[in-house]
């Protein structure tokens, strides 16, 4: 069966748990990589992408982290870069999943991971990541075979029991927005890990932005759905 493996990186500003991120500054020298990196990623995706609005977003991003490095505002300008190429990412990942759609690929076995997806301390979905819940709703309201499994993730800062609770609260608030959308209560199984399987370092902003993730996985079964144990 023919597989297409996603990963969906809507990076949104500031979110996860309710603690401040860490002093530390980011080189300029980073920051400017950073935003060099976000102009190759827009480049690629505008090559093969129809998905205007991520592109057009990724670029206002672009000019607003130069004018903050300008201005001296390096942390700003990195997590702006950082965001450009999100979003550019999000374009050509939108495209693929249009062309499978139309060549009728299964979705068997796709991840999506949507960071930094909730406004700090909260359950609440932000406007940006709403979209991207949206989409994922949308696939799955069409297509009552298939299943997902929503794991939710924070950063290790804070308490752990109350990350952990967090966590599970907001896989809830995920497949209440996909219910609310026409999917099936028993499509969507849910789980919370709090801090648990970091996929990059606690110690910077970013990586903290990248740890606080909501990964979505979509199966024909609930048997075939991934399993962390």
């Amino acid at each position: 069966m023919t597989r297409l493996t996603l990963l969906l990186l809507a990076a949104l500003a500031v979110s996860g748990c309710a603690s401040s991120s860490p002093s530390s500054a980011v080189p300029s020298s980073q920051a400017e990589a950073s935003i060099s990196e976000a102009q190759r990623a827009i480049a690629r995706a505008q090559a093969d992408s129809t998905q205007r609005p991520y592109l057009n977003a990724a670029r206002r991003d672009v000019t607003r982290a130069q004018d903050l490095l300008a201005a001296g505002d390096v942390d700003e300008a990195a997590h702006r870069a950082y965001l450009a190429r999100q979003g550019a990412r999000l374009a050509g990942l939108q495209a693929e999943i249009d062309a499978a759609g139309r060549a009728g690929e299964s979705a068997s076995g796709n991840r999506l991971v949507i960071t930094d997806a909730f406004q700090t301390g909260r359950v609440t979905l932000r406007p940006e990541s709403q979209a991207a819940v949206d989409r994922v709703t949308e696939y799955l309201a069409g297509r009552a075979g298939r299943v997902a499994l929503i794991e939710s993730f924070t950063d290790a800062t804070g308490n752990a029991e109350r990350n952990l609770d967090l966590s599970i609260r907001r896989a809830a608030a995920v497949k209440e927005r996909m219910m609310a959308g026409g999917v099936a209560e028993d499509q969507v199984v849910t789980v919370g890990f709090g801090q648990e399987y970091p996929v990059a370092g606690n110690d910077t902003s970013e990586g903290q932005r990248e740890n606080r993730r909501i990964e979505i996985s979509i199966a024909e079964t609930i048997d075939a759905l991934p399993s962390r144990q």
